[in-house]
């Protein structure tokens, strides 16, 4: 009896995980909101199948023509408010409290942009203090590209 049911065992693992893979394709709608545009990936496989793993370089090429360049900035632009905010993961979320710069998004972002580039400024960021050490590194730096240059160009084996 029990050589039985560990035969049927794996069958019925493959029941299992084909009846909640057709379950996630009926509950998922194509056009799912705030998700954004490209092929849909598959639970704990992503788009996997959707590259060729042996011309990687091609597939990868083909759906950047399809959901590229264009495609990113018209979802950027039409849905400005959907993707225009960071995601803020839950732990972060907890642990920050609404507070810190990484994580900021609206009116608080700013708020805090503003401060920190003011404190900045006040400590002499921007300011042309530091411009005659920079002469001063430009020429140590432009004496050492020399050099390098002059013994990259000697060849090693001769």
């Amino acid at each position: 009896m029990l050589e039985g049911l560990l035969l049927q065992m794996p069958l019925t693992l493959l029941g299992v995980v084909l009846v909640l893979f057709v379950l996630y394709l009926l509950s998922s709608t194509p056009g799912e909101v705030n998700a954004p545009p490209g092929p849909r990936p598959l639970p704990l496989l992503g788009n996997l199948f959707h590259l060729d793993l042996k011309q990687l370089d091609v597939s990868l090429c083909e759906l950047s023509k399809k959901y590229g360049y264009k495609t990113v900035k018209q979802a950027l632009v039409n849905y400005a408010e959907e993707f225009g905010d960071r995601d803020i993961p839950p732990i972060f979320r907890d642990t920050l409290k609404g507070h810190g710069v990484a994580f900021a998004n609206g009116n608080s972002w700013k708020e805090m942009r503003r401060f920190t580039l003011s404190n900045l400024r006040e400590f002499g960021m921007g300011q042309w203090g530091g411009a005659r050490r920079s002469w001063r590194n430009r020429a140590t730096s432009s004496r050492c590209w020399t050099i390098l240059r002059a013994s990259l160009l000697t060849p090693l084996c001769q």
